[in-house]
């Protein structure tokens, strides 16, 4: 490859939104927590993201599944898998941009 000029500035480290990234990190711990129960179709979009006042970040991410059966094994039994899902997520993300998270996961069935 041919030397040539950097395209963005050298602290960027990726060139994906912060969006982007976030719901990969969700759509992550859904393939992992639930192994081969779950076609890795699903997708995950953020609804909303807010920057709160003390720096936290407020973010409503949906998860969206074909039908009621892969609603149902995401939330799992008394809400387990949603619960470990949510809390990895949360950690992961923390960890990427060093912000304290509120997450709340959606889950919505495409018709």
């Amino acid at each position: 490859m041919p030397e040539c000029n950097h395209i963005y500035p050298k602290i960027y480290t990726t060139a994906n939104s912060h969006f982007f990234t976030i719901s990969e990190i969700i759509r992550k711990e859904c393939l992992l927590c639930l192994g081969d129960e779950l076609p890795s179709i699903i997708k995950v979009s953020i609804e909303s993201f807010q920057k709160m006042n003390v720096g936290d970040w407020k973010i409503r991410a949906i998860i969206h599944v074909d039908n009621l059966g892969q609603k149902k094994i995401i939330i799992g039994h008394k809400g387990k898998n949603i619960k470990k899902i949510s809390m990895l997520s949360r950690y992961n993300i923390r960890r990427k941009f060093n912000k304290k998270i509120h997450l709340f996961l959606w889950i919505k069935i495409n018709i």
